[in-house]
């Protein structure tokens, strides 16, 4: 049985347990959003720094093509004759090498400024230079160059140095105009921008461990990237990318496989670029999982408090119930003298003072109950006295009779002594309780009486162990068994009887045991003997011994009877063990 304070206990701990769990799920998604959310702002915010960067990179590299169509040893080279090249070759050779210093800046973006005049003439800074790979699209925007000197800006695409080798580029493309004649166009002017060099505005830029940021056209190609591999690789039709391309900023996540990707963008201020950051969610929530572990501390020392809380006022509320549990104990153990101390003003208090009311109320119906069915048993056994007596002292006194015409009174004076004794034992100053020994000798004399009575008498033994002598039991609780061994048993026999008589002491009690070999009963009828189910003259004396032990030392004392038909039977009485004599009521 599960005891109420533990039924208690574990109601709580679901209902903490749950609550706080659902607590704990709501603070954590609610955290992990708000990170999320934080993480993308400041990522766009970024991103939109980013476009301002590059924005400043293009507006001074159109300032530089400005500054170069506009020089005049620029648009005289271009309008020069092959031919006389030598008259300008010292002016030339200067704006070769400020051109060159401009693009071997550090610092700069520019990594070459190349000039194509229409008459022939070429300068290169960082010397001659090849396209590589599709160049379709570049070729394409050199064949359609604005014609009123507006810029262009290629995608990325890997160009061959001479001098350098392979490198990512884009390349600025305008049409040199003279300024005196706008219709005269003198040549093509191409910047070529390092792609890496532009990759240093964002490369820093940390988005989990393996995220990167990378920033595409219009059309879908990547002209920049963390990831080199990736340049120049469309993306338009992927379905992962196709929200970027739809303009503004956001960001939003995707599934790949078993890996969530968020994806923060920006598009341009001027519609041309679109800033792409890319990293696994389960990066950005690496933080989170400090903040995690710290939630669990929290969950469960809340737990483990909430836990302790309760079990102390569990056992405040479930001591009183507790208490009156232990009284009802009591009282079905036969104590009804307890009474359960409780100073409350509440439902429990009155429940308490109901207790003790009924408790006393118990106690008095049963000592009247007691007592009434004590006297009656009293009563019935004095009349059993009037029963027996007179009707055995007229039997034994026509066997006296009759022995002493026959044997000349050679056995008169044993059973007129034996009768006497047991007269005087029987009556016993009219005491409820007697001694063990004096309780045998009592038996002991109607034993002498009985087998007098046969021509074959039947065998007897009584044994008793001596140091049970001294104590005390109810008086004539052992005559009616053996008298009903020699009436019910043996009387009907056609062979020797055998009655053995037994007392002992075990386990602190005083048992008498009571054998014969007699023609036994059928275990139903032992059991009406108890319930008052067969006739008076077969089993009122064994009831009566039965119902008297009982209502002096209580239910667990009393008589046992085992028995089978044609195997005898065996009478067991129990009697607590008393060194004293108890007072009568």
């Amino acid at each position: 049985m599960i005891r109420l304070r533990t039924r208690l206990i574990l109601y709580f701990f679901c209902i903490v347990f749950i609550t706080l769990l659902i607590l704990w799920i709501l603070s954590y998604r609610g955290i992990r959003s708000i990170l999320e959310s934080r993480v993308s702002e400041t990522t766009v915010e970024t991103l939109k720094q980013i476009d301002k960067n590059i924005s400043l990179v293009l507006s001074s590299i159109e300032d530089l093509s400005l500054f170069i169509i506009s020089n005049p040893e620029i648009r005289l080279f271009c309008k020069l004759h092959p031919e006389r090249l030598g008259e300008v070759a010292k002016q030339i050779q200067d704006q070769i090498e400020v051109f060159s210093n401009l693009a071997n800046n550090p610092e700069s973006y520019i990594f070459a400024i190349n000039i194509y005049g229409y008459n022939g003439l070429r300068f290169e800074t960082a010397g001659t230079s090849v396209g590589m790979g599709n160049l379709k699209r570049v070729l394409a925007m050199e064949a359609s160059l604005p014609q009123d000197g507006r810029f262009v800006v290629s995608p990325t695409y890997k160009r061959h140095y001479i001098q350098y080798g392979e490198k990512f580029v884009l390349s600025f493309y305008r049409q040199l105009l003279d300024i005196n004649d706008l219709t005269n166009r003198l040549g093509i002017l191409r910047i070529d921008i390092d792609e890496r060099r532009i990759n240093r505005v964002y490369r820093d830029l940390r988005l989990g461990f393996s995220g990167y940021v990378f920033i595409a056209d219009k059309e879908g190609y990547i002209v920049s990237s963390t990831e080199t591999e990736s340049i120049g690789k469309n993306i338009l039709g992927m379905e992962q990318y196709h929200r970027v391309f739809q303009g503004g900023d956001g960001y939003y996540r995707y599934q790949v496989r078993d890996l969530e990707i968020l994806v923060t963008y920006h598009t341009s201020f001027s519609g041309d670029l679109v800033f792409v950051g890319t990293v696994p969610f389960h990066e950005l929530m690496y933080e989170l999982k400090s903040l995690e572990r710290i939630l669990l501390v929290v969950f469960l020392v809340a737990l483990g408090f909430s836990l302790l809380i309760y079990s102390f006022l569990s056992f405040r509320i479930t001591r009183p119930f507790h208490t009156l549990t232990e009284a009802l104990l009591q009282i079905e153990r036969g104590n009804f003298d307890i009474q359960v101390e409780m100073d409350r003003r509440d439902e429990i208090g009155a429940l308490a003072d109901g207790f003790n009311r009924m408790s006393s109320e118990l106690k008095r119906m049963i000592q009247e109950v007691y007592v009434s069915k004590l006297a009656r048993k009293e009563a019935e056994l004095k009349s059993l006295y009037a029963q027996i007596h007179p009707h055995f002292l007229y039997n034994s006194l026509d066997m006296i009779y009759w022995t002493s015409r026959l044997e000349k009174a050679e056995k008169t004076s044993v059973a007129v002594g034996a009768l006497a004794k047991f007269f005087r034992l029987g009556l016993n100053r009219g005491d409820e309780f007697t001694t063990v020994k004096n309780e045998i000798e009592h038996i002991r004399n109607y034993v002498i009486i009985q087998r007098m009575r046969y021509d074959n008498p039947p065998e007897v033994h009584i044994w008793v162990e001596p140091t049970i002598e001294p104590f005390w039991v109810l008086h004539f609780i052992l005559q009616p068994i053996v008298e009903n061994a020699f009436a019910h048993g043996i009387a009907e026999l056609d062979r020797p009887g055998r009655i053995k008589v037994q007392a002992f002491q075990e386990n602190q009690r005083v048992v008498f045991l009571v054998k014969d070999n007699g023609i036994g009963m059928d275990p139903g009828l032992v059991d009406r003997i108890f319930k008052e189910e067969t006739p008076q003259k077969e089993s009122y004396g064994i009831r009566n011994v039965h119902e008297r032990i009982r209502l002096h030392h209580g239910t667990s004392f009393g008589v046992q009877i085992i028995s089978s038909p044609g195997q005898g039977t065996s009478v067991r009485i129990e009697v607590p063990l008393l060194r004293e004599v108890p007072h009568e009521s």
